[in-house]
């Protein structure tokens, strides 16, 4: 357990375990500074052993223990000890190597005292000793004037002594370990010692060790006698890395001296400054080893060690960076990398785990909240690779399941997976791009052979069918494909036989894996190989045509549509002896004569379709009459081509003309609504009507003009929504000041942030700063009409509550009224004199339940038991006043309890109030003065009981 004296007053942690952690805190009652180890696995009874064990042994060399509680933060038990400054000797020989024998001696001396004093401890818990049970480095604490033990964790009765076997002999041999460790510098060395320590090792670490006393007094003794010894001088001086000066008496020393002088003669580097470090698992994994063989001749050379300390510290905060290095190597997929990468962070961590010191890992976080890295880092590695493995195995299923899904030609599958994987690797996914880029060559692939879907079907009907099959399959796949994604801007048009060939090979080239990719092939080119030989044919019976006289246009306009249809579709294939170029240029010969008399009409038509698409009506109404006048209907095909220019050109006429409408319908219409806003006079409606009616004619502008002049209509369009939107508030505003009804406000002002936010959307563009202003100042009105109408609705509410407040208390007490002068009256009404103190009568109880009954549904049951208890003290029978008192208490307190829960309280107390006295009344007239004055007692009780002015009035 290590303890640095560096900012000792903040919480730190100083050690933590799978199963424990320890920290230095402070204790808030005092202010004093404690080492606190929290039980993370383990019960409050070993917090409390370990404890108890600690004070049993307390004195001289062993650290103060406070009691076990629980830790206020985690919940789980804890022990305290009084933080001592210091650094136990793990830490020392980590900070300077091997220790000299004779410091050694003075080091271990007194805890071999504590240890003594431990075994022959007598207390009834432990009567024969006690025994440490973990002498190592780690528990003994140097301080500025001793040593002290730490850690009673596994401290433990002795048994009773053996005769002769030592007492407490476990310690002991852990007590010359740890002096042999602190010797070699933590076993990384074997240095010749002087024979009265090898001597006492070998006595300490054999079956029968010294008593622990006997122990501490060899250790002064030996310190004392080594402290001058000139061997230990020249020895401290080799193992420094010094030059020594001198002849050793010990034949094993001169061995040492020799060979170091050899080492430090030929390698004059070793002990030279080192290179800086490169923080990298490999390098430092070198380092580390380098460092130990150099420590392994040279155990107190200081600068090795504080070398060995950097590299610790670096093996450490690559620990701690450990989650995140692989985390990112994870998202860049560089799974190999990672894993080698933890695997060389492992090895140096192992190392320096195995070295005095440890490996220290940071802590971010509270102290006391150590993770699995500070408690396990192993285990931390370990989950990190699995994390590294997992990712693999995931990254290559989602790869199998985009491939498959390509291959089933499911672009909306494969794309959602690709998606999926580049979210759950951050967007960064090399692979993610990979795959979204193979898609897209995929996806462009089907797209093109999507729009050879017409060609194939038309080259279907002039060849088998049956064979073309595996071609119509894959290409009607392709065009389901795609007709479940967008096509791109340059997918337009239909693609060819031959282009289809051409995307089909460099497909299967591309795409192995798709399975139907090769018989479609291999069915395109045997019919693209028939359609050639058929073209072929058809040019030769052209020619022989054309060499008869008269020439008969019909058959050549038939062969030639035949032909133009295949070079159409690009079904026409270099042959063996035939090439394609020379029957295309062949194709071409037969053309120009039959194409000769209607090139001027075509060109005329698309020109003049060309011109009208783009808005310029006149100059495509020039050309299309021109090209409809030059029509010679001589056959079928020209007559339906002339019916349809005819018809296109009607219809071009009647567009020109309502635009040409349009444009002077919107002058005018902006010059009404510019009159109308100078015109006093004017309304809303006729300017709302003005406006309307532009925009009808602005919409048509924007749809049909030419398109530099359809951008300034949009424009026009969208001033017109905001002039619109300001008139619609301008005339809300005139209504909701011509009324000061509140609901009437309200629906104003919500119909019209309805139409403001209706205009936002309502042009497809963006709302002017205007518009917006008006919607947001609208909804504060709407806002504040809502306020008012909420305080109508809340001062109605009150009213009536009012209202029925007032009701009930006149209610009561008119009842209460009539109730008190009809007991006054009635004495003289019936003739007989009033008896102070005598008994009711029944009608006075029946006039009580006609009350109850009257009294709220929740408290009506109690009201009528009360009667019934009040009636029992005015029954004839025998009266038990002992009894009727205990039943008149319950009966009044569950009435009251009930009552409570009323929102009006008064006529149910005053109902009670009125059957208590009556009850009262009755009970008096039937039992002695003594009797008499009890009940009175118990009534008064029973009323300071109940309080909330809930007593009798009598």
């Amino acid at each position: 357990m290590s303890r640095s004296t560096a900012n000792a007053s903040a919480e730190r942690l100083l050690h933590a375990s799978p199963h424990r952690t320890v920290f230095v805190t402070v204790d808030p009652a005092t202010g004093e500074r404690l080492a606190a180890k929290v039980f993370v696995a383990g019960s409050t009874a070993d917090a409390e052993r370990e404890t108890e064990m600690a004070t049993l042994c307390a004195g001289p060399g062993v650290v103060r223990y406070l009691p076990a509680d629980e830790d206020p933060v985690t919940g789980r038990p804890r022990t305290r000890t009084v933080f001592v400054d210091g650094l136990d000797l793990d830490q020392l020989v980590a900070a300077h190597g091997a220790v000299p024998a004779a410091t050694a001696c003075r080091l271990l001396a007194p805890a071999a005292d504590a240890l003594a004093a431990m075994h022959t401890l007598c207390a009834p818990a432990a009567p024969h000793g006690i025994a440490h049970g973990d002498v190592k480095p780690k528990n003994l604490l140097r301080t500025s004037t001793t040593t002290l033990l730490l850690d009673f964790e596994h401290a433990h009765a002795l048994p009773p002594p053996v005769a002769g076997a030592t007492h407490g002999a476990a310690d002991v041999n852990a007590l010359a370990s740890t002096l042999r460790w602190l010797l070699s510098g933590g076993g990384l060395a074997t240095l010749p010692q002087h024979e009265a320590v090898n001597a006492l090792l070998e006595r300490c670490e054999g079956r029968t060790p010294p008593p622990a006393a006997t122990v501490a007094t060899i250790l002064r003794e030996l310190a004392e006698r080594l402290d001058d010894d000139p061997d230990e001088a020249l020895l401290d001086a080799a193992a420094r890395g010094d030059a020594s000066a001198g002849t050793p008496a010990r034949a094993g020393l001169a061995r040492f001296l020799t060979k170091t002088a050899r080492i430090r003669r030929t390698l004059p580097h070793l002990l030279a400054a080192a290179a800086p470090l490169i923080a990298e698992p490999a390098a430092i994994l070198r380092a580390l080893r380098t460092t130990l063989r150099l420590v392994k001749h040279f155990p107190r050379h200081e600068p090795t060690w504080r070398r060995l300390e950097t590299l610790r510290g670096t093996t450490g905060r690559m620990l701690a960076e450990a989650a995140t290095r692989t985390a990112d190597r994870r998202r860049a997929e560089e799974f190999t990398n990672a894993t080698l990468w933890l695997t060389e962070v492992r090895a140096s961590m192992l190392i320096a785990a195995g070295l005095p010191g440890g490996c220290p890992v940071p802590q971010d976080g509270p102290a006391r909240m150590a993770g699995l890295l500070q408690r396990d880092p192993l285990a931390h590695l370990h989950q990190l690779a699995a994390q590294v493995d997992d990712a693999r195995s995931t990254l290559a299923a989602e790869i199998d399941a985009i491939v498959n899904a390509e291959n089933r030609l499911d672009l909306d599958v494969a794309e959602r997976r690709i998606e999926a994987m580049a979210a759950n690797y951050g967007g960064s996914s090399p692979s993610a791009a990979r795959c979204r880029d193979r898609l897209h060559r995929l996806a462009f692939y089907l797209d093109r052979i999507a729009r050879a879907q017409p060609n194939v079907e038309r080259i279907g009907s002039a060849w088998d069918a049956v064979a073309l099959k595996p071609l119509t399959e894959f290409v009607a796949s392709a065009s389901a494909a795609g007709q479940r994604r967008p096509r791109t801007e340059g997918g337009a048009g239909v693609v060819g036989l031959r282009s289809l060939q051409i995307t089909l090979v460099n497909l299967g080239e591309e795409f192995p894996d798709l399975p139907k990719v090769a018989p479609a092939v291999e069915a395109l080119n045997l019919a693209l190989a028939h359609t050639t030989d058929h073209a072929w044919q058809l040019l030769g019976d052209a020619e022989k045509c054309l060499r008869t006289i008269p020439v008969p246009v019909r058959p050549l306009q038939v062969a030639l549509s035949r032909l133009d249809t295949y070079r159409i579709l690009e079904a026409l294939v270099d042959r063996p002896g035939r090439p394609r170029s020379t029957l295309l240029d062949a194709l071409e010969g037969l053309r120009l004569r039959l194409d000769q008399a209607r090139a001027t009409r075509d060109r005329l038509t698309e020109g003049a379709e060309q011109a009208m698409a783009r808005g310029h009506w006149t100059t495509g109404l020039f050309d299309m009459e021109r090209a409809v006048a030059d029509i010679d209907p001589v056959d079928e095909t020209d007559r339906a081509e002339a019916a349809r220019l005819t018809a296109r050109l009607a219809e071009a006429r009647r567009r020109k003309q309502e635009v040409d409408t349009a444009v002077r319908r919107n002058v005018e219409l902006a010059t009404r609504y510019a009159t109308l806003q100078d015109d006093p006079s004017s309304s809303f409606e006729d300017r709302l009507q003005a406006l309307a009616d532009r925009r009808e004619c602005l919409r048509l502008l924007a749809t049909h003009a030419p398109a530099e002049r359809a951008v300034l209509y949009s424009g026009d369009l969208r001033d017109l929504a905001t002039q619109t939107a300001i008139e619609e508030t301008a005339r809300a505003e005139h209504r909701i000041d011509g009324t000061v009804d509140p609901f009437e406000r309200l629906r104003i002002a919500r119909e019209t942030v309805d139409r403001l936010a209706g205009s936002e959307t309502g042009t497809g563009a963006e709302p002017s700063g205007r518009v917006v202003r008006l919607l947001e100042h609208w909804r504060t009105v709407a806002s504040h009409c809502q306020l008012a109408v909420d305080r109508v609705h809340d001062a109605a509410k009150s009213e009536r509550r009012q209202r029925r407040r007032l009701w009930r208390v006149g209610a009561a007490a008119a009842l209460a009224s009539a109730g008190a002068i009809v007991l006054a009256l009635w004495p003289w009404l019936t003739g007989s004199p009033a008896r102070a103190g005598g008994r009711g009568d029944g009608a006075s109880f029946d006039r009580l339940a006609v009350r109850a009954a009257a009294l709220p549904a929740s408290v009506r049951e109690g009201a009528l038991g009360l009667v019934r208890s009040a009636r029992a003290a005015n029954d004839d029978s025998t009266f038990d006043a002992e009894s009727w008192s205990a039943t008149w208490a319950a009966e009044l307190r569950a009435f009251a309890q009930r009552s409570d829960d009323l929102a009006d309280r008064s006529e149910a107390y005053g109902f009670a109030v009125a059957c208590w006295d009556a009850a009262l009344l009755a009970a008096r007239s039937r039992v002695d003065i003594a009797t008499r004055d009890r009940i009175d007692r118990d009534s008064a009780r029973l009323a300071e009981e109940l309080g909330s002015g809930l007593r009798p009035s009598r």
